[in-house]
This record gives structure tokens, C-alpha cells and sequence, in this order.
């Protein structure tokens, strides 16, 4: 029987107001979910300070960074600042740690523990180790030290703080099933280098980080990739997938990246598996392995002679349309796959006259801490 006395009572106005409440923090949760960070490396001599460098995020809105190794110096910075922090652990210190568990426990102390004021997130046990790629020699540790660090970050108390991964790069994807994106797969050579990564992520509930760059796509392949589609300003598909509609390279990637996660976390039936529940929980959390891009970026080109020849670098057009674009896209968008706010780190916050040459000139602000681009971090 319909009773609307129930509606003006005290129980039904303690309901509602903790439903709203619970309706604010879903929504909460889903806007700090498209976090836009940048990556901050320390390969130059004529670098901003750490303390400059910090003071910029904020000034600028930039609320996560990324950096490759446990720099004190930035680390000290970073006290109080509220940014959250991807913390990298240097390849060449993935054999100690794989091998003694007593080195796990004294890094997370040194370099977490010893920082409570610093808001590390993620810690990316390697950066692009793979068995294909010039890192290639450190694969075998990746594994094991992720699961020290892993079980020394469980023992202090903060395995619902900091989460434990590592960044691979798209070189452990099947060229041959990189197109369409449902096809995507891992490279036969590197099962088993993956399998135990895949078996970790989906036993501890941990993201995958990844590196993604459609820049090097296109310049290796302009004969077949057309401009438009790389820096998401296509205005009709670039093909469909399965009823999906690809309009930009990144998702087309990413995609392929998913697909390949879920031909190796269980059956190829998982959706309907995991609607009649006949799927154990730890498979239907790989099946939907949340992937956080760590590195991604579009190469600013040297601007016209000034000088005796000298080259001085501006900001390049197609640079700042491709960083701004993409924040807006990951902060609302998401992939066709994977629909939803993706959390994204562009790369990299200055030019670092110490890298490679095939790194250099990525730098979204000037040694000047001028922004070079109209990238509005929020991404509206």
C-alpha cells in the first residue's frame, strides 16, 4: 500500500541524505580518476631547481608527476605539496631487489616510509623492460623484484595507498595483431616475460602502466598514417572495430593493449562469463586490468636559424594540438574499448639536454617555466 507519510519521515531523510552522499563521493571518485600528470626527468644540467620545479605543478594545476628513480633532492621538494607521485624504481636495481628481500624492505623504508608528507601512488618497478628491447637483460627480475616491493609496501601498512607495477612499452605487442585493435595480442617471445606480470596485476588488483606514443607511430610510418588522426582532430572514423568507432591513433593503441590483456587473462567468452558469475573473481579483475599511461608525448620541432646557424627551438603547432587534445580527451572521453576518464602523464615537463637525441625537444614548458602549449590540465 502506498504511504506517503514514509517520505517526510526522520528515517527516510537520514536515507536520502546518505544516498546523495554516497552519489557526491561516486562522483568525486570518478573526477580524481582523470588525473593529468606530467613527467618530470632530471637529464640536464640547466634544469630548473626541484623546489622551482615543484612550485610550478602548483602554479600551473598539475596535480601528479612522474619521475624515473628516488631523487631526494625532488622528494624533499614534494613534501606537502599534494602532488601525487608515480615513483620509479631504476632498472638497475631490479636484480638486488629481486633477489634479496631485505633490500625491498630497506627501499620502501628509504624512499616511502622516510617521505609520509609525499603522496606516492604508484611505485613502477622498471621503466620499458622488456625482453625485445635494449633493457632486455633486466626481464627476468622484473617479476620477482615487483613482488618484493610489493610484500615490503603490504608489511608497512600502505597497500591501499601505493600500488606496485611496472611501465612496459608497446614493443611487447604482436606488430602483425597491432590492427584492428580487437586483434591486439602479445608478441609469441614474450609470453612468458608477461604471463607472471599479468598473474601479479591480477592476483594483488593492480594497474598496468604503460607508455604510449602515436608520435613514433606516424613518423615511421607517414606513408600510411595520416596527421589528423594522431592528434585527434579527425572528424569521422578512421575505421570501425567490431561497431566501434576509432577516430585517433592513442585509442586505437590502447585498445590493442586491452585486447591483448584479455586474451591472456581468461576465457575469450569473459563478458558473458563474468555476467553468470562462473568466472573466480581474480580472472574478471584481469579481464579488466585498468591500464594508467605514464608516458605519452609529441616531439616539438626546432624552429628557423637565428644566428650562425643556430637553431632555436619553439613551440611546434602540431606538438601543442596533440597535448591539447589528448588531456581533453583523457580526462572525459576514454577509448572506445575502455570508455571513461584515463589517468595519463605527458611527457615531459622541460627539454633535458642529456638525452638521447630521438628524446629531446618533448618539453612542455621552457627552461623559462613559461608554458610553451595552452594545455588546461583539467581538461575542459
Amino acid at each position: 500500500m502506498y504511504n506517503n507519510t514514509m517520505f517526510s519521515s526522520p528515517f527516510f531523510s537520514l536515507v536520502t541524505l546518505a544516498f546523495l552522499t554516497m552519489l557526491l563521493i561516486a562522483k568525486l571518485t570518478l573526477i580524481g580518476a582523470a588525473t593529468v600528470g606530467v613527467v618530470y626527468g632530471r637529464d640536464g644540467n640547466n634544469l630548473p631547481s626541484p623546489r622551482e620545479v615543484v612550485d610550478l605543478y602548483r602554479s600551473q594545476g598539475i596535480g601528479a608527476m612522474r619521475i624515473y628513480w628516488p631523487d631526494p633532492e625532488v622528494l624533499q621538494a614534494l613534501k606537502g605539496s599534494g602532488i601525487e607521485l608515480v615513483l620509479g624504481v631504476p632498472n638497475t636495481d631490479l636484480q638486488q631487489l629481486a633477489s634479496d628481500i631485505p633490500s625491498a624492505q630497506r627501499w620502501v623504508r628509504t624512499n616511502v616510509l622516510n617521505y609520509p608528507d609525499v603522496k606516492v601512488k604508484y611505485i613502477s618497478v622498471g621503466n620499458e623492460v622488456t625482453p625485445v628491447n635494449p633493457q632486455s637483460r633486466y626481464a627476468t627480475f622484473v617479476v620477482p623484484a615487483m613482488t618484493n616491493i610489493f610484500n615490503a609496501v603490504k608489511d608497512a601498512g600502505l597497500f591501499q595507498k601505493v600500488r606496485v607495477s611496472t611501465t612496459l612499452d608497446t614493443s611487447v605487442i604482436d606488430e602483425k595483431t597491432s590492427y584492428p585493435p580487437s586483434a591486439g595480442n602479445f608478441r609469441r617471445d614474450v609470453m612468458w616475460f608477461m604471463n607472471p606480470i599479468i598473474g601479479f596485476l591480477t592476483d594483488t588488483n593492480q594497474p598496468i602502466l604503460f607508455t604510449v606514443y602515436p608520435y613514433y607511430a606516424y613518423i615511421y610510418n607517414r606513408n600510411r598514417i595520416k596527421l589528423p588522426y594522431v592528434l585527434f582532430t579527425k572528424q569521422s572514423p578512421e575505421f570501425t572495430d567490431n561497431g566501434l568507432k576509432y577516430y585517433n591513433l592513442f585509442d586505437a593503441m590502447l585498445d590493442g593493449v586491452y585486447s591483448a590483456l584479455e586474451k591472456n587473462s581468461g576465457p575469450a567468452a569473459m563478458p558473458a562469463a563474468m555476467l553468470n558469475g562462473t568466472v573466480s573473481s581474480s580472472l574478471r579483475r584481469g579481464y579488466q586490468v585498468k591500464a594508467v599511461i605514464t608516458e605519452t608525448g609529441y616531439r616539438h620541432m626546432p624552429g628557423p636559424p637565428r644566428g650562425h646557424g643556430r637553431r632555436t627551438l619553439l613551440a611546434s603547432e602540431d606538438a601543442c594540438t596533440y597535448y591539447e587534445n589528448l588531456v581533453k580527451h583523457v580526462t572525459s572521453v576514454g577509448t572506445p574499448k575502455r570508455p571513461g576518464p584515463i589517468e595519463t602523464y605527458l611527457f615531459a615537463m622541460f627539454d633535458e639536454n642529456k638525452k638521447p637525441e630521438n628524446e629531446r625537444n618533448f618539453g612542455i614548458f621552457g627552461l623559462n617555466k613559461q608554458p610553451r602549449c595552452a594545455i588546461n590540465f583539467h581538461g575542459t
